[in-house]
């Protein structure tokens, strides 16, 4: 092989590689993107999908509503085996009586 031939080989290579990494990166983007148009039955739903079946913009509607950003008041933890931490370390609104 000449020296051009090795170097358009390289060149290729070169590009199939950037193009892998591209698509590595932009791919969990794409999926917040998509993601965010699915009601969320559809991003819980097993086996996922990339495309929503209906586009919605709901999440958008609530992120952009006027209001406060920060909930006014915590809600109750649940009374279960598993309960999470006291309020008092996850909820800085409620007070310790």
């Amino acid at each position: 092989m000449n020296k051009r031939v090795k170097k358009s080989i390289r060149t290729v290579w070169l590009h199939v590689v950037v193009a892998f990494l591209s698509l590595a990166f932009a791919f969990p983007l794409l999926w917040m993107l998509m993601t965010s148009f699915k009601t969320p039955r559809e991003y819980y739903s097993m086996p996922p999908k990339f495309l929503p079946n209906q586009f919605v913009l709901f999440h958008y509607k609530e992120a952009f509503a006027p209001g406060p950003s920060i909930p006014t008041s915590c809600p109750r933890p649940p009374t279960t085996s598993r309960s999470p931490p006291a309020v008092e370390s996850w909820c800085p609104t409620s007070s310790t009586a």
